[in-house]
């Protein structure tokens, strides 16, 4: 295919009938990106001349509609291609004076009799557009940075925009050299791209011509490519560093296309609090891999043709608010650009002032870990009741070692042995043991410990309109039920056999009497955070079913008179007394990069008494996973 440079213009006429309109908007709206958190905008700001300009989007605007993008402005018409992956080839035939007007998507002002035709009813990012004006303005469109791979068709002309730096724009030839579809060195050269001259026409570049930020141009891509530019990006698919749910950590892997090192920085800016939330993994040649706040400019630096991946985490104790929005930019230092917009959400501190958690939960404190936690106990260490030194004694002080008498009265004294010395300080095992530990935090953040729980589904409600359809009141969600009676209130949360069941969470390592519900937890006093504690208490009384000197079959242990009806006690009361103290930071390093939010970890200590004579007091550490983030047990039956 040839172009005639003096016949290449923008689209200037007829326009696509309405037919297509809807369909188009159909396919827009499912393709613009949905985020269901509000990121931090940024403003593109675009120099526009009086008749055709080739634009690039860098940002999805705040409000897409084109009214709003370009209210204000001077705008006759907005032309964009209507698909990402055929050929638009609106050049093949530079004698038609319209082309291929089918394959474009058209707004024109409401003003305007054409309006009738329109089929452009959202202005996304990441697209390029041919934008009339009748007059010299300034475009400057908020919103969000916008990050996508764009494909490339083979062998035609695609309108492309680029991420150019703006403050060091590259030459074509810089910026394409890396990619055969592009450029070779040979009599080739660079394909051919094209721009949009201050005439309106359109001209073939030079090769040492410099790239404009925020501008589109025509390129021709000579077979398959997936380039993007000299440093490529690639986020797994992501359209940014969007953490949701209990995402920790996202990977962030750079590629340098060119055949020279490249010093790449990554920074932040847009925050919408002062301290960054973001970290990066970093060697410790004592705690191994330590999760860090990302610095003010990260420098990262890359060899010729190599490989780089980054780990961007987020440490979602370290929100101050409901959710964290900045923007990461990612620069190569010789004319490439990339924005990526940054998304967090976390449960807010919602308690009030006042009672025993007030102080400490007020509105604007840290985070709750509202919802359910799971993990590992594993003990390795205990007192040993047995150790120090075993001594004879009587109840006479007139003893001698020699004999059994008293030299006093000639008398025979009762003997008994004592140990004395004893620590209480735990030493270590040979082998660990471990325990399983189920906690839930409530929104107020009430921490309890739970033996069992399901987690179980509660169907939606509807309502009848006025016009007597049916609306969802409220939707359906996932619930945690610990007691058993109220089991037959909900479905099943899963499916197993083809049969709805619930998914059922315990631990057989810790077990308590209930006295005056059925609701299977046991409040604990405290804080669940890093830096804190929470403490518990369990009484096992002579009637437990998990006291240890209780026996069922057991004449003597059975809580039974000789007649096995009386109750007479037996078995002797045991109470366990636990703490267990979440570290502020990780003492495990390479946990998790949001410690403190997905995961906690610390020490635990618990002292037993009524097991021995003496109390056994036994250590070890644990580590907690976030397993769910519903804040509620039981919840109330539906009205």
């Amino acid at each position: 295919m040839t172009i005639k440079q003096s016949d290449v213009r923008p689209p200037v006429g007829g326009w696509v009938g309405r037919g297509l309109g809807l369909a188009w908007l159909a396919v827009m709206l499912a393709w613009m990106p949905g985020r269901a958190l509000a990121a931090e905008t940024v403003t593109q700001t675009i120099a526009l001349r009086a008749g055709w300009n080739s634009v690039y989007l860098e940002v999805s605007p705040t409000n897409p509609a084109p009214a709003a993008v370009f209210a204000g402005l001077p705008v006759k018409a907005v032309w964009t291609p209507q698909s990402r992956r055929t050929s638009v080839d609106f050049i093949s035939d530079p004698n038609e004076p319209v082309w291929n007007r089918a394959e474009w998507l058209v707004h024109v002002p409401t003003n305007r009799v054409e309006s009738l035709d329109n089929n452009l009813f959202a202005i996304p990012g990441g697209r390029a557009y041919l934008v009339e004006a009748t007059a010299a303005a300034t475009l400057r469109v908020t919103g969000t940075p916008f990050f996508r791979a764009m494909p490339w068709v083979s062998d035609a002309y695609n309108l492309r925009g680029f991420p150019v730096d703006p403050g060091a724009p590259p030459t074509f030839r810089d910026f394409f050299g890396p990619s055969p579809a592009h450029f070779d060195n040979g009599p080739a050269g660079l394909t051919e791209i094209h721009r949009l001259a201050n005439d309106g026409r359109w001209v073939r570049v030079a090769p040492t011509d410099l790239m404009e930020a925020g501008r589109a141009y025509w390129v021709f891509s000579r077979g398959a490519s997936d380039y993007q530019g000299p440093l490529g990006l690639d986020l797994e698919g992501a359209d940014g560093l969007e953490f949701a749910g209990f995402l920790p950590d996202m990977p962030v892997r750079l590629s340098n296309h060119a055949a020279v090192a490249r010093n790449v920085t990554v920074s932040e800016s847009g925050r919408t609090q002062a301290a960054t939330a973001l970290t990066r993994p970093v060697s410790d040649p004592e705690a191994g891999i330590v999760w860090q706040p990302l610095p003010a400019i990260l420098q990262v630096g890359m060899g010729a043709a190599a490989d780089e991946t980054l780990r961007i985490g987020i440490r979602r104790a370290a929100i101050t608010g409901a959710q964290y929005a900045s923007v990461v930019e990612i620069r190569d230092n010789a004319g490439t650009r990339y924005l990526l917009p940054v998304t967090a959400q976390t449960i807010a501190a919602t308690a009030g002032a006042g009672g025993s958690r007030g102080a400490a939960l007020q509105a604007g404190a840290p985070v709750l870990q509202a919802g359910l936690w799971l993990g590992t106990i594993s003990m390795n260490r205990v007192s040993e009741v047995h150790s120090g030194n075993l001594v004879v004694r009587t109840n006479s002080s007139g003893y001698q070692a020699g004999g059994g008498t008293s030299s006093d009265t000639g008398a025979s004294e009762p003997l008994f042995v004592e140990r004395t010395g004893v620590s209480d300080t735990p030493t270590p095992t040979r082998a660990e043991f471990q325990l399983r530990a189920l906690i839930h935090v409530d929104s107020a953040g009430q921490p309890r410990l739970l033996r069992e729980v399901y987690v179980m589904w509660r169907d939606g409600t509807t309502v009848t309109r006025p016009d007597g359809l049916q609306e969802t009141d409220k939707p359906g969600r996932y619930v945690l039920v610990t007691d058993e009676a109220r089991l037959a209130e909900f479905e099943g949360a899963t499916v197993k056999d083809g049969t709805r069941v619930g998914r059922r969470l315990s631990t057989a390592g810790f077990d308590f009497p209930v006295a005056t519900t059925d609701a299977n937890f046991l409040p604990l006093t405290g804080r669940v955070a890093g830096g804190t504690n929470v403490t518990g208490t369990i009484n096992l009384g002579a009637r437990a079913r998990t006291n240890p000197f209780r026996h069922k079959f057991h004449p003597d242990h059975d809580n039974l008179a000789a007649n096995f009806v009386d109750y007479r006690e037996e078995a002797f009361p045991v109470t366990r007394a636990f703490r267990f103290n979440f570290a502020a930071t990780d003492p495990q390093g390479s946990g998790a990069a949001d410690y403190g939010y997905s995961e906690l970890a610390g020490t635990y200590r618990e002292t037993v008494t009524g097991l021995h004579r003496r109390p056994i007091v036994a250590e070890g550490t644990f580590r907690l996973r976030r397993v769910s983030q519903i804040p509620d047990l039981n919840p109330p039956a539906q009205p």
